[in-house]
């Protein structure tokens, strides 16, 4: 049987060090004010700093130099337009959106404008819950430069009618922060929209965002994986279980020693 005190140590340092490499690929060499910062220099003062990085500087050429119809700051007001004035296409019939537009979350696909509009209106949370959302954070992809992504923190309070037998009670869910995207066609129709949750430490409903927050916060789970918070499987337990023997071997035997 192979030892595990020796093998389990190095598939961890193999993981550790791809890490490294990966993060070796995106460092920057810091600005040349920031070099000559001493250890007497106060926090305060790197907070104040207004220096440019290149990363910053390589994004805004990428967005300078698209090709893409839309301008990057028009491409905002228009998501902004049909997140706000048509709900993504559920107030303006779909008029919005591409024929072939897909919406796409982190477990569920949906593709063709028909589908869509008719899920969409299937779910209407509103019409069980006071939905209140605070959107921010919008700007536009520079590398899919016909792509807008925001963020959006939402609560829901249960105060109209029942939902799926669970009665108005006032509840409130706190769902996860989600990062939304739209892409649009070159003549401004929504081609995919969707979105992801970036938290799911944070908040009551398990870490679940979208309809499966509503239907887990309220305790009406749906009978599968997908909506039920994240659980590590069992091989990850023997993984991280391994993990932790193979760290603990080489005490006990220094201890015995």
């Amino acid at each position: 049987m192979p030892n595990l005190s020796v093998f389990l140590p190095l598939l961890l340092l193999l993981l550790v060090a791809t890490f490294a490499v990966t993060s070796a690929f995106v460092a920057v060499q810091l600005p040349q004010q920031h070099q000559r910062t001493t250890a007497t220099s106060t926090c305060s003062t790197l907070w104040s700093s207004s220096a440019v990085y290149p990363q910053d500087e390589k994004a805004q050429t990428l967005l300078e130099s698209s090709d893409f119809a839309i301008a990057p700051n028009d491409l905002i007001d228009l998501a902004k337009k049909v997140q706000y004035e048509t709900q993504v296409g559920i107030l303006d019939g779909g008029e919005c959106l591409a024929d072939d537009i897909t919406f796409r979350a982190a477990v569920v696909e949906i593709e063709g404008k028909e589908l869509y509009l008719q899920a969409v209106k299937t779910l209407n949370f509103t019409s069980f819950f006071d939905v209140n959302a605070t959107v921010f954070g919008w700007h536009v992809d520079p590398v899919l430069p016909n792509r807008v992504y925001y963020n959006s923190h939402t609560t829901a309070v249960h105060s109209q009618k029942p939902f799926f037998g669970v009665q108005p009670k006032g509840k409130e869910l706190v769902l996860p922060p989600q990062l939304y995207h739209m892409d649009f066609t070159p003549d401004g129709k929504v081609q995919e929209f969707g979105f992801y949750t970036v938290d799911r430490n944070y908040g009551n409903t398990g870490g679940l965002g979208g309809a499966y927050a509503y239907f887990y916060g309220l305790g009406r789970p749906l009978p599968y994986p997908e909506c039920q918070p994240y659980r590590k499987s069992f091989r990850r337990r023997i993984f991280d279980g391994l993990i932790r023997l193979s760290q603990a071997l080489p005490k006990r035997t220094k201890k015995e020693e």
